[in-house]
């Protein structure tokens, strides 16, 4: 798998026949579309969980699971979010469409993925409910540019080196010639800490899942590849250019802190990733990525910690994971 994946999304988007579309103010079918939505999906997955509050969104979703749901969208009336932890399968009802079912997994699981939100789709039609569709344009979305098979693919990237030497904007106008978009994963104040990028399709307009699938991995090896030329470039084992050290300062800052902000965190983390894609910290990429779990509160609020704890208990289990202290 190219080193750059850090999780890959498979997300499949539908809206009710019989009700307006969102984003809309019609609280009659956004309450229907919840309560439809919702039934069957219990039905369906029995051990599943609505999610009703935020605190409910961060214990139970990882840092990963919620970075690819809109902006506060534990605020937007009307909406819901379904956790089944035995499937992985998530469905957030009413959040730009009345439905979109996911699932995560890495670049190897992909055909899986897919398979996983397909089959989810099936089972909910077999109940009875029909989705938008037309015979043109295929399903329908409130944004006419994401009508087609609903099919989306989400690829989470980690791009230090393409994000430090400003290139991700020439690439991302390449990519959009050919209807593929790339983004800055941000995180709730809009900044990209970990230099993590969104690479996903734009349409699914007239592409059967078997392109879009292909084609995402096309992509994501080409950025691989730019990546690795850079970084092989930038930094030397020597440990003398300014990309080293910064991820040497990275490295030392991760192994003593007290305390440690997410946004911190995730500066440092990405500094530590690349350090070791690169070969000059004695740590490996599997140690680095293990951290992320870190990164969001997840983790901690599960324990019961108190959310104002959160930034010491993050630096404690990051030092204790680098060095045991």
């Amino acid at each position: 798998m190219p080193d750059i994946v850090i999780n890959i999304e498979v997300s499949l988007r539908r809206n009710y026949q019989d009700l307006r579309f969102c984003p809309q103010d019609n609280a009659e079918d956004l309450r229907e579309s919840r309560h439809r939505s919702l039934s069957v999906l219990q039905a369906i997955y029995p051990k599943g969980k609505v999610l009703g509050n935020a605190l409910e969104y961060a214990s139970e979703l990882s840092y990963l699971q919620g970075a690819l749901l809109p902006a506060d969208y534990h605020k937007i009336n009307h909406a819901a979010l379904f956790y089944d932890r035995h499937t992985d399968i998530i469905a957030a009802i009413n959040m730009d469409d009345h439905l979109v079912l996911k699932a995560q997994g890495g670049l190897e699981q992909l055909d899986h993925l897919q398979q996983v939100v397909r089959e989810a789709e099936q089972a909910m039609a077999q109940t009875g409910l029909v989705f938008a569709q037309d015979a043109d344009f295929g399903y329908l979305s409130y944004r006419p540019t994401m009508s087609g098979s609903g099919l989306f693919i989400n690829a989470i990237l980690h791009l230090p080196m393409l994000h430090y030497l400003k290139q991700i904007r020439s690439l991302g106008e390449m990519l959009k010639t050919q209807e593929y978009l790339l983004r800055p994963l941000a995180v709730h104040d809009k900044r990209n800490p970990a230099k993590m990028y969104v690479l996903s399709n734009a349409t699914s307009l007239n592409r059967g899942d078997g392109v879009l699938v292909q084609r995402i991995r096309e992509f994501v090896d080409l950025l691989s590849q730019r990546e690795a030329l850079l970084r092989e470039k930038a930094l030397t084992r020597n440990g003398q250019s300014a990309f080293a050290d910064q991820v040497w300062r990275s490295y030392g800052i991760l192994r003593f802190a007290r305390r440690l902000n997410d946004g911190d965190f995730l500066n440092h983390w990405s500094n530590l990733r690349l350090g070791s894609l690169a070969g000059i910290l004695p740590l490996s990429i599997e140690t680095v990525d293990s951290l992320l779990v870190y990164s969001g509160n997840q983790v901690f609020l599960k324990e019961g910690a108190d959310t104002k704890n959160i930034v010491g208990l993050r630096a404690q289990n990051v030092r204790q994971a680098l060095s045991g202290g």
